[in-house]
């Protein structure tokens, strides 16, 4: 979103890398999901089995993570300062901390 603003080209590049890295990771996500065919944990015998579901919203890979990893990795990539670094993949951490935590007690 800074990047819209006049004079900012850096931003307004990083903005175009993150949309084609959410684009190609998009692509790699979805192919994997029908593929694993992972059940959700409440579905079936309740224990997440693999090659039982297959089509979008399933269990594996997880979307949050996955799209916030490389998310991160364009913005650590751009801005390779340490405390950007360390924001932008513990942003990431946090968020695959967090889905993996609600899901394992059942949130």
């Amino acid at each position: 979103m800074y990047g819209f603003k006049p004079g900012h080209e850096h931003a307004k590049e990083t903005g175009l890398l993150e949309i084609e890295t959410l684009v190609n990771t998009f692509l790699i996500y979805t192919p994997m999901q029908l593929i694993a065919g992972r059940q959700r944990p409440d579905e079936g015998n309740d224990h997440g089995d693999f090659l039982k579901h297959h089509s979008l919203n399933t269990s594996f890979p997880g979307g949050h993570a996955m799209f916030t990893w490389a998310m991160a990795s364009v913005l650590a990539d751009e801005y390779p300062k340490p405390w950007a670094r360390a924001l932008s993949y513990g942003a990431a951490f946090t968020v695959t901390f967090t889905d993996s935590c609600t899901r394992s007690l059942g949130l």
